[in-house]
């Protein structure tokens, strides 16, 4: 967040999703979206951009990061996953995340000994833990369904 706020990134990712067309976040795209991180910040937290309340945790798991493939689970209809199997697979690398408890704009989510946001949606702004360009046919699917997607 540092080196994003330094060249005024966080506005202009804020100024983008305010534009109203899609934006896609990608692992940590999705992680500095909201309120508050954890993940390098001082004193044990930092300010996000903000467009989601909340806080991103570091996992409380056996073996971390959480890599290699996951199976997610698809929390509702949304464009991007036209075509793309209830329960596929996907791949991840992450040590973070966002939880689904209250939070009302999660598409779909990941179990790793804790259940977390795999995706998030709301208006033009779709956003997910994982990485599709890692993840095969499926994340191939939905990089494709996102260059198609019209909010």
């Amino acid at each position: 967040m540092n080196g994003l706020n330094a060249v005024g990134g966080a506005e202009i990712i804020r100024e983008r999703i305010d534009n109203e067309r899609p934006v896609l976040g990608i692992c940590i795209g999705m992680q500095i979206l909201f309120q508050e991180g954890s993940e390098h910040g001082e004193n044990g937290n930092h300010a996000g951009v903000g467009v989601w309340e909340g806080e991103v945790s570091r996992l409380d798991a056996p073996i971390l990061p959480h890599m290699g493939w996951n199976n997610v689970f698809q929390s509702g209809d949304h464009p991007l996953w036209q075509g793309i199997q209830q329960d596929s697979q996907f791949y991840f690398v992450h040590s973070y995340y966002a939880d689904i408890e209250n939070n009302p704009y999660v598409a779909a989510y990941c179990d790793y000994g804790v259940k977390f946001a795999a995706a998030l949606s709301h208006n033009n702004l779709f956003a997910v833990q994982f990485h599709p360009e890692k993840s095969a046919d499926n994340g191939l699917q939905l990089l494709r369904n996102f260059t198609q997607w019209v909010v």
